[in-house]
């Protein structure tokens, strides 16, 4: 069920960059995304997340409001959608119109932060030692994410153990995780990129492979 549900959320982000207008709001990207779900599986679904776009962005999460999606902004799109008490939990971060340099060398790094914070997965690796490492790697980026690192996706969107300082439990082969760090800077911009995969008994299989080129993510206005 969870390889079905990151289909309806790689469905969606197309249908983002596909759809989007001058003057769209962030309730219109909302409904551009559950109009995408309702395609793929009727009314079978239920959905949270965050959607936040231009200085909304850097405040890490919220719902959808009536903010107009300005040329410049970045726009968080953190999906959560549950099926049968099934869920997945994907980030992809879009820019209304090509981000300039500040933003781009933010999106590289946090993509590379995600991409080397991968290689950890593994079964028995403390929820701490995730968290840590994420923190060397963004500090070497010279940034740092003020949030946890992952969590495992269970019978809630989120359940023990978030990857956090101060927790020692592990993660066990056939967990499904997801890892998330991201970027803000405050009344500016954010960034964040989130995938989902499953501990196996020798590591990890990545269940997202949606793109992480920051060229897929800009939309032309």
């Amino acid at each position: 069920m969870i390889d079905y549900l990151l289909k309806m959320n790689a469905a969606a982000y197309d249908a983002v960059k596909t759809e989007f207008c001058g003057g769209m709001t962030e309730k219109d990207i909302e409904t551009i995304i559950l109009n995408t779900y309702k395609c793929i599986c009727g009314n079978a679904f239920s959905f949270c997340g965050d959607i936040i776009g231009g200085k909304h962005s850097a405040n890490i999460d919220g719902g959808a409001d009536d903010y107009v999606l300005q040329f410049g902004d970045t726009l968080i799109l953190d999906l959560q959608p549950e099926i049968s008490g099934v869920f997945c939990d994907t980030t992809r971060t879009f820019f209304i119109g090509k981000p300039g340099k500040e933003v781009r060398r933010a999106y590289e790094n946090v993509k590379n932060t995600l991409l080397r914070l991968e290689q950890l997965l593994k079964p028995n690796i403390r929820a701490c030692d995730i968290y840590s490492e994420m923190n060397a790697i963004t500090e070497e980026y010279g940034y740092k994410c003020p949030h946890h690192a992952g969590h495992i996706i269970g019978k809630n969107r989120s359940i023990a153990p978030e990857f956090l300082s101060d927790n020692t439990e592990s993660i066990r082969a056939g967990n499904t995780v997801a890892l998330e760090p991201g970027f803000y800077k405050e009344n500016c911009f954010g960034i964040r990129l989130e995938n989902n995969y499953r501990i196996t008994q020798s590591g990890m299989l990545r269940l997202f492979d949606y793109s992480l080129d920051i060229e897929n993510f800009i939309i032309e206005v």
